[in-house]
């Protein structure tokens, strides 16, 4: 359920105005258990495709030979969890009788489902007020200001954390002291050269899924002051302005752990004093117990702010000089940017401490940035008015940058526009782009992100550098989730862009109510600012043959000495180039007048030819993952039939999302997306007396499932391309007075 609220005012008089507008929306969240789709990690698999990390716990381990779990497994490595209504002894632990082998696959897999406790629609609320106004200061000069406050409160929910000791950073040894400890012997990970613990992992449920609450406040501010002289014999347009933005953000995580807090409790049972509590992780579901909870867990509180400060002077002249055409247009403008911002983590992270981020110490990110640029355009309608010329105007515009960390850079555009006569528009541009890389890629210390990937070492392998480090044979891959830490880069160079624009619109006189607009674009984009990526990073390295491997990669990636991947660094590179186009098409019909009532059909297209990301094909795939973009349809389309009579107008309209293939890690899965095709539908009566406009609608009428995708990392479709499972019905109420 969503609602929304939305009221605005204003007035004005002859020197003076004011409009003011306050809206408000609130919007419910929809979990992902409540979706066929989403149910499941992976759908189709249950719980084959879930986690390790379970209520009862999943211990592999080493036995020594002289311990009775030595023969209990078989004199392999055991693999075991602990079984339904297990109930410790007298002494407060469990026995050997109490433990099986753990399942990995189906039938009666037992991992862990994840998937029911995330949203498939987050919860969201959000408010904001605008005021805008003006004043006449002389009779060429006006002051002007604009003030805009938002708030947003919104949640995020997964799983109750997993903790996963040896396969991951929290190293913690755990001896034959510790309280609960039923093995007889201790658990080594944090030790290399003694490590016997492969894995542990238990899914901590009697703490409560992990909640994130995001509160950010934004503040805009932009004044100024416009007006008009005389010079040369013609009026100047001027404008002089500031602008001031701020955003802070505090996010409040709940449902990690205090690593130091987890190393006492799993430690000797004599050093375990004062406040300390043992932790029970050897009980099987709901043995950890409030006062064992209360000891280890914590709420992070981590804050962010950025501020941007604006000035910018603009000079304009719209009739410079007398052409065929009509009159030249001038432009000239100066504009100086400041951007700062940080990042302020938790203590408990800065120390390396939160289990979410286990071993890493989470640091701040500061930063600050600012340009100036000095910029002209000057538009020349160089014919006009002629036999088949009834315009001909040329658009030309150039900016010059100069940045605190890059340097300079000059960007051009030319736009050209050909208008033979009533009926054809030509037109075609050619321009410049430049992105700067923002605070976050140039300065952020590291942000830990869970990210499906799968490890070229996982048995059987075909890489010889597995071999190489040591990895054994026998190794597989625990998780499919690998944590990747993703890392600032201060040598980033800026993207570069060019872009052109072929296109035309045609209104024929011989079937009036009738319009065409096509474009052609291309994009090229050069050293584009991205990850690089967890699952490239491993394929780099682990090549099937060593001297293919490339050492910077293998470079980022640390291991257990079980083999498992422990650490991914990923720094934000200039990642290559994308190179794309298409054609962009609107074709319009109003149909004349008739007893029925007006009718208006639209058919809006994108089609893309050609997405090509560092030598890549990407149009008509749909390849999931976490770096952008997931799935590139070669159309996106929308037809539309629009009704009114009266005060009575409706529309119903068909969305169009045409079939992929998927890839994962750049191969084909052999899985087809069929195209998928959504049915919109509304209703409107607008009482003139009332003045007052009453609105029904559905969207996804039919209650279209999105299709169902076996790369995606989350709910298990793309919710860039497709709408959120479900028919959604709405109504609303306009009022002017």
């Amino acid at each position: 359920k969503t609602q929304s609220y939305d009221f605005t005012t204003g007035s004005s008089n002859d020197k003076s105005g004011v409009l003011f507008n306050v809206s408000y929306t609130n919007q419910d969240g929809i979990f992902s258990k409540d979706r066929s789709i989403s149910k499941e990690p992976v759908i189709g698999l249950g719980n084959a495709g879930g986690s390790s990390a379970i209520p009862n716990g999943r211990f592999v381990f080493v036995a020594p030979s002289t311990s009775p779990w030595f023969n209990f497994c078989g004199g392999a490595t055991c693999d075991l969890t602990i079984k339904d209504g297990a109930v410790p002894g007298a002494n407060g632990k469990l026995s050997m009788n109490d433990f099986r082998t753990f399942v990995s696959g189906n039938p009666g897999s037992d991992r862990f489902n994840y998937a029911p406790y995330n949203y498939v629609l987050t919860p969201e609320e959000r408010y904001s007020g605008y005021v805008q106004g003006y004043t006449d200061l002389a009779d060429n000069i006006t002051f002007k200001a604009d003030f805009m406050y938002s708030h947003r409160d919104s949640h995020q929910q997964s799983a109750p954390e997993p903790l996963f000791f040896a396969s991951s950073s929290i190293a913690i040894d755990i001896p034959s002291t510790q309280k609960y400890n039923p093995f007889g012997f201790d658990l080594n990970a944090a030790d290399p050269a003694n490590a016997n613990l492969f894995l542990f992992g238990r899914r901590m449920v009697e703490n409560g899924p992990r909640l994130y609450h995001e509160k950010e406040d934004t503040f805009h501010v932009d004044m100024g002051f416009t007006g008009f002289f005389e010079m040369g014999g013609k009026e100047w347009d001027w404008d002089a302005n500031y602008a001031f933005s701020k955003d802070t953000e505090i996010d409040v995580n709940d449902g990690h752990f205090d690593v130091s807090h987890l190393k006492r409790a799993l430690g000797d049972a004599a050093l375990c004093t004062d406040d300390c509590v043992q932790l029970n992780i050897f009980g099987g579901a709901n043995a950890v117990t409030q006062k064992m909870l209360d000891y280890i867990r914590y709420t992070a509180q981590n804050q962010f702010e950025n501020n941007q400060r604006v000035y910018n002077l603009d000079l304009t002249q719209g009739d410079l000089f007398e052409l065929p055409g009509g009159g030249a247009g001038l432009a000239l403008g100066f504009e100086s940017l400041e951007h700062d911002g940080i990042f302020l983590p938790d203590s408990v992270a800065q120390q390396g401490n939160d289990s979410f981020n286990p071993g890493r110490p989470v640091l701040p990110t500061t930063g600050r940035e600012s340009s100036q640029a000095e910029y002209a355009e000057l538009d020349l309608p160089v014919l006009g008015n002629m036999t088949g010329i009834k315009l001909l105007d040329l658009d030309l515009a150039a900016r010059h940058t100069k940045y605190d960390v890059y340097g300079t850079s000059n960007t051009y555009r030319w736009g050209l526009k050909y208008q033979p006569n009533d009926e054809w528009v030509l037109r075609a541009s050619w321009s410049q782009g430049f992105r700067a890389p923002s605070i976050q890629e140039l300065f952020s210390a590291g942000t830990n992100f869970s990210a499906n990937i799968v490890d070229p070492c996982d048995k059987p392998t075909t890489s010889q550098v597995c071999t190489n480090q040591g990895i054994p044979s026998t190794y597989t891959q625990p998780n499919a989730q690998i944590n990747t830490l993703e890392i600032g880069n201060r040598n980033l160079q800026p993207e570069t862009s060019v872009s052109r624009t072929y296109g035309f619109v045609y209104n024929p006189d011989w079937l009036a109510g009738f319009s065409m607009n096509m474009d052609y674009y291309k994009i090229e984009v050069d050293n584009v600012i991205q990850p690089l990526s967890g699952q490239t990073i491993l394929d780099s390295c682990y090549t099937t043959t060593a001297a293919a491997s490339d050492p910077a990669a293998c470079a980022l990636v640390t291991r257990t000495a079980f083999g498992a991947v422990q650490t991914l660094k990923d720094a934000i590179i200039n990642a290559g180039t994308i190179d794309t186009s298409g054609i962009d098409i609107n074709l319009t019909y109003a149909l004349p007048s008739s007893a029925a009532g007006d009718f208006k059909i639209t058919f809006d297209d994108t089609h893309i030819r050609t997405y090509d990301l560092n030598g890549v094909e990407l149009a008509g795939v749909e390849r999931g993952g976490s770096v952008f973009p997931f799935g590139v349809p070669r159309d996106k389309a929308r037809l539309a039939l629009d009704w009114s009579m009266g005060g009575w107008s409706a529309e119903y309209a068909l969305r169009y999302v045409r079939s992929m293939v998927e890839e994962s890690n750049g191969a084909p899965t052999g899985v087809h997306i069929g195209a998928t095709v959504y049915h919109d539908v509304q209703a409107s009566y607008d009482v003139d007396s009332l003045n007052t406009t009453f609105t029904l609608g559905i969207r996804n009428l039919w209650d279209k499932q999105p299709p169902s995708s076996t790369v995606q990392e989350l709910n298990n479709f793309d919710p860039t391309l497709y709408d959120v499972p479900g028919r959604f019905v709405y109504g609303r109420i306009g009022v002017k007075f």
